[in-house]
C-alpha cells in the first residue's frame, strides 16, 4: 500500500511538472518548489499580462545604448517580462501600457528611453546636476500596440547613464 501511495504521488509530482511547463513558463528565477506549489496562486493571473520589476543594484555608467535590466519582479503575471534580459516580449497581439521611473543621484544624470522593436518611443529625463544635493526623478509612460513577439525594452540614451538609484527606479506593463 505504501509503494502504491509513493508511487502515485510521483506520478502526480512529476504531472504537475509537465502542466506547469505546457500552460505557462517559468519564471528565470523561480525553483521547482516554488513552480509546484505556486501553481495556486499563478491561477489568479491566469490570461492576464502584467509585470512590475525594479532595480536593486545601483546602476552606474552604462554604455551607450545598453537596455537597462529592472532585475527584480515582483509580479510577473504572464511571464513575458524577463529579469535577466530586461526585455519584455508581448505574448499576444494588444495594446500594452508601460510605465518606468528614474531616480538619478544628486550630481549625477540618467536619461533612459522605451524602445519598440529597435525604435525608441519615449523618454525619460532624470539629472540631479543641478548644483544641489537632491536626487532627481523622472517619469514616463508609453502606450503601444503590439504584435505576438514584438519587444520592449528600457535603454541608456548616449552618455547620459551614469547613476541610478536601485530600489528607488522600476518598470512596469501590463496589457489593456
Amino acid at each position: 500500500m505504501q509503494i502504491l501511495f509513493s508511487l502515485k504521488t510521483t506520478l502526480l509530482v512529476i504531472g504537475a511538472l509537465a502542466v506547469f511547463h505546457v500552460n505557462g513558463a517559468p519564471n528565470e528565477k523561480d525553483s521547482i518548489s516554488s513552480q509546484l506549489f505556486g501553481r495556486a496562486k499563478r491561477s489568479l493571473y491566469e490570461g492576464m499580462v502584467a509585470f512590475q520589476a525594479k532595480l536593486t543594484k545601483n546602476q552606474k555608467s552604462l554604455p551607450e545604448n545598453a537596455i537597462v535590466i529592472f532585475e527584480t519582479t515582483t509580479l510577473n503575471a504572464g511571464y513575458a517580462y524577463s529579469p535577466l534580459t530586461g526585455i519584455f516580449t508581448a505574448p499576444e497581439d494588444g495594446i500594452y501600457v508601460f510605465s518606468w521611473n528614474i531616480l538619478a543621484h544628486a550630481g549625477g544624470v540618467f536619461h533612459t528611453e522605451i524602445v519598440y522593436n529597435g525604435k525608441a518611443v519615449a523618454h525619460n529625463h532624470a539629472d540631479g546636476r543641478s548644483g544641489s544635493s537632491h536626487y532627481a526623478s523622472g517619469s514616463s509612460t508609453a502606450v503601444i500596440g503590439m504584435r505576438r513577439k514584438d519587444q520592449v525594452w528600457i535603454k541608456a540614451m548616449a552618455g547620459h547613464g551614469e547613476s541610478a538609484a536601485g530600489d528607488w527606479s522600476s518598470f512596469s506593463g501590463f496589457k489593456l
